[in-house]
Order: structure tokens, then sequence, then C-alpha cells
């Protein structure tokens, strides 16, 4: 199993505490995995409603056959649900949500810029990444600038 990490928070980066937050990984459509036949039923990230902290262990996305990519949903305050990406792959390694984002190409589709303490991730794609701690700025421009 792949185990998938990373934080679950409001446009302020701030935990969804006491809304009752959830997270859930599905995949595509149906596929295999060895002996088994994978259904598209989602399966439910573990949160911390403190911090927003999740992790969630799922099939690797190379382990299906075919291989499928998943979709993120979350919802909070007992039904406020939304698709947060379609197409996300999971390596076998699993990893911090943020590279596989990266890592599927989604950044461009998610249309934002991304940011973090550091460098970025390898393969970071299309798009914008801002090193909080150094003020670079890592990516094309759609600017030009």
């Amino acid at each position: 199993m792949a185990t998938v990490s990373g934080y679950l928070s409001d446009l302020t980066k701030q935990a969804l505490s006491g809304r009752f937050p959830r997270l859930f990984f599905r995949i595509e459509r149906p596929s295999t995995a060895g002996a088994n036949l994978i259904v598209t039923d989602r399966v439910e990230a573990t949160i911390n409603d403190a911090t927003g902290a999740f992790t969630v262990d799922l099939v690797a996305s190379d382990e299906l056959i075919p291989e499928v990519p998943y979709t993120v949903t979350a919802d909070w305050d007992a039904g406020r649900q939304i698709d947060v990406l379609t197409g996300l792959r999971v390596p076998a390694a699993g990893g911090a949500i943020s590279d596989l984002i990266l890592a599927s190409g989604l950044a461009a589709e998610l249309n934002s810029a991304l940011f973090g303490w550091g460098p970025p991730p390898p393969n970071l794609g299309p798009g914008l990444y801002y090193d909080l701690e150094s003020g670079e700025v890592y990516g094309e421009d759609p600017g030009g600038n």
C-alpha cells in the first residue's frame, strides 16, 4: 500500500477544526490488482481535526491494471462536498499530496501557483512555484515577465 499524506485546510491554511472535515480518495473507474477486482468505492483519509494533517493508504496506481488515476473529494459541515482534483497518480512509494500533484502533472490543471518552504520538488511541470524561504520564483511566468 502507498501512504499519501498532507494537510486539509481553508484558504488561510487553518485546519477545518470542528467543521467535521472528511477527505476521500477513489479510483476513476474499476480496475484490477493481482487477483482483486478493485471497485470505485471511496477510501476515507484519517484527519487530525486540530491540525488538518491527513494520511491514507491506497493501492499504487501502477499496481492497477489498467492503471487508473484517483479522484480526491473533500466535504465538511455535513455536506459541502467538492471534487478537489482528478487524475492523481499515486506511486508505490506514496508521498506528500503536493508532490503527487506535481508529479501527476496536475499543477497547471489546478490553475494556481504553488508555494512551499525551500526549492520546488522535482517534476514541477508548467506553472509557478514560490519559495517562501528565499522568495525565489520557479517555473514559467504566463505574463512573460
